[in-house]
């Protein structure tokens, strides 16, 4: 209770009485109520990547500018629910999860039967069989500026490069850029890693070049004339790793290889020589769209449709592609 009246909290019963039917969206007066973000099913080398430690923080500064509180849960393991959770101290949840990975059903498991009681938007990628909205980035856009680019700088082969089959945002990737590229005119490789089942959770980033090492052995064992000038990675984190397996191959990128990649994690790619183009995701504003559209959700129970908000990617040009002749 002491907690409670340091942090001005007042229970959802008692808001909504004292608000009679005022704007829940003010941002004036008293703490309007508490919104739940879980992240989950996610290994720490995951849940510190700056793709998602952006869009938390996205998420935070727009619920505090709508008078709101925000509870933060981890649950690695899906083993315990969060009290928040429990207790109906929350009026909506925002969740991030592993875009890979057996989603347990509500029969199965106490934290997923919890999350099925509460509106949601999720970021980035949502389960097949999860409920909610979405907030994320158009990958159909994406791939499209990244094949434009390379069409652009005089390359004629390109490839997508999947370390991780079945990651859900690797595939959409994939499907766009095997659409696209044939559209403009350009041939097109896949260097796929073989298919590993089942994926199991918490679920690692890819932080180690044995999961792209091979991809670029496979590049490299073809003759050089047939060989892809380019590749297209779904991830800065994944291309960071190109970046260390191909120098131990002795190629360089920008030279010897082309790289596009995706999500502009600064923190990451700044060490990068010579400098990775990416697109820009804009995690922070999917951060803030996530929780404008739950606050939408929770003002309009009566709406049954779920549906989808894509920011707007952009291309931010480097030298890690080569122009060619």
């Amino acid at each position: 209770m002491k907690a409670a009246k340091e942090l001005n909290y007042i229970s959802l019963r008692k808001r909504k009485a004292a608000q009679n039917g005022a704007d829940s969206g003010s941002g004036i007066g008293a703490k309007l109520g508490n919104i739940g973000v879980v992240i989950f099913g996610m290994e720490r080398s995951f849940v510190q990547l700056p793709i998602t430690a952006e869009a938390i923080q996205g998420v935070e500064r727009q619920i505090t500018r709508m008078n709101r509180n925000m509870l933060l849960a981890n649950v690695p393991q899906l083993e315990q629910s969060p009290a928040f959770m429990i207790d109906n101290s929350v009026e909506g949840l925002v969740l991030r999860c592993p875009p890979a990975g057996a989603f347990p059903s509500p029969e199965e498991n106490e934290f997923i039967r919890l999350v099925h009681r509460y509106p949601a938007v999720w970021l980035f990628n949502k389960p097949e069989n999860g409920h909610g909205d979405l907030c994320g980035y158009d990958t159909a856009k994406t791939v499209l500026m990244a094949v434009n680019h390379y069409k652009e700088m005089g390359h004629k082969h390109i490839a997508f490069i999947n370390p991780r089959p079945g990651n859900l945002l690797l595939e959409q990737l994939k499907k766009h850029f095997f659409f696209e590229a044939p559209k403009a005119g350009l041939k097109t490789t896949l260097l796929e890693k073989e298919r590993a089942d089942p994926i199991t959770w918490p679920l690692p980033a890819i932080q180690d070049v044995h999961y792209v090492k091979p991809l670029l052995e496979q590049l490299k064992a073809m003759p050089k004339k047939q060989r892809p000038t380019g590749l297209f990675v779904g991830g800065d984190s994944i291309a960071v790793q190109i970046y260390i397996a191909a120098e131990s191959m002795g190629l360089k990128v920008g030279k010897d290889l082309s790289i596009i990649s995706v999500n502009n994690e600064k923190t990451l790619t700044n060490i990068l020589n010579p400098e990775l183009t990416t697109v820009d995701v804009f995690s922070e504003v999917v951060g803030h769209r996530a929780v404008d559209q739950l606050i939408w959700r929770l003002q309009h129970p009566e709406v049954t449709q779920e549906m989808r908000v894509l920011v707007a990617p952009s291309l931010k040009v480097g030298k890690s592609v080569k122009k060619l002749n």
